[in-house]
């Protein structure tokens, strides 16, 4: 009789043991699920962001040919190779856009557009030269003479303005002036041909001091 109690009581207790680790199941199951459920909905909102992104920059076509107008200094070859647009290549808007920097980055170039025909699979590029330079000169620099400044500038006469060659140009005088003790030296301005060929004009201040006065004493 007291055996028969013993085996009522332990199947009582495994019971609630059962019931205890279900309960337990429940609750880690219910803590893990917002986690499970933030996780799909992350990763359905990458899906959704690429299926956009490949919907925005579908493949335009193949390239047959690559044309270039407008452009009388560098040759289309030359900028076609700076494109890095070539015959038998997919393209697509992104390829179109980096090919647009690319030949923005050349410096010499104030607007460049390139359009793609569907019907001659032709790649066509259309820049905008700006305005060559007829004369250099530097304004207000007497401590070094002007041919001196000349030799070592990279914008030159009869080349468009190229904006990568005035930023160098521009570090180069002043480095130029800091090495020999002019910190306070400075190109503050310059003038260049903004609509017709015209003279590219380096305005510097030396930031000498021409005279001290003392009053008062």
């Amino acid at each position: 009789m007291s055996f028969i109690r013993l085996e009522i009581f332990l199947v009582f207790l495994l019971g609630v043991s059962v019931t205890h680790v279900s309960a337990q199941e429940a609750s880690l199951i219910k803590k893990l699920m917002p986690s499970f459920s933030q996780k799909q909905t992350v990763e359905q909102n990458s899906k959704d962001t690429i299926k956009n992104i490949d919907n925005r920059d579908t493949v335009k076509g193949q390239i047959a040919v690559v044309n270039v107008y407008g452009s009388t200094f560098y040759s289309a070859e030359k900028i076609k190779n700076v494109s890095r647009l070539i015959k038998g290549q997919n393209v697509t808007s992104f390829t179109l856009q980096r090919a647009k920097k690319r030949i923005k980055k050349m410096g010499v170039y104030k607007a460049v557009t390139i359009k793609y025909s569907a019907s001659s699979k032709a790649v066509n590029i259309y820049v905008d030269e700006n305005p060559r330079v007829t004369s250099i000169s530097l304004e207000g620099n007497s401590i070094y003479s002007k041919q001196f400044l000349n030799h070592y500038l990279k914008s030159k006469i009869n080349e468009p303005v190229n904006l990568n060659h005035i930023r160098d140009d521009i570090k180069f005088i002043e480095t130029q002036y800091d090495e020999d003790g002019y910190f306070e030296a400075k190109v503050f301005r310059i003038n260049k041909p903004e609509t017709k060929d015209g003279p590219l004009v380096f305005n510097i201040a030396e930031g000498i001091v021409e005279d001290i006065e003392i009053t008062g004493n």
